[in-house]
């Protein structure tokens, strides 16, 4: 990237925390485990929902109904 368009972005972006469209969060640290708990909580049960919906006999052990388990 050149100096030129370089520059316009530190304007840009400027004007961006001047306005108020974007400002410094420092709270976000906090949230950040919480978030990635809860994606690897959904990753874990999307896979072990795959597993099951392949399984013909998990799916009647389990007596889930097919249409919970499309992927």
């Amino acid at each position: 990237m050149n100096n030129l368009k370089k520059e316009m972005l530190k304007i840009k972006v400027k004007g961006y925390f001047d306005n108020g469209d974007l400002r410094i969060d420092h709270t976000i640290t906090a949230l950040v485990k919480y978030h990635v708990d809860k994606a690897r909580h959904n990753i874990e049960t999307g896979s072990l929902l795959m597993e099951v919906s392949k399984d013909k006999e998990s799916k009647k052990r389990l007596k889930v109904m097919k249409v919970l388990l499309r992927v």
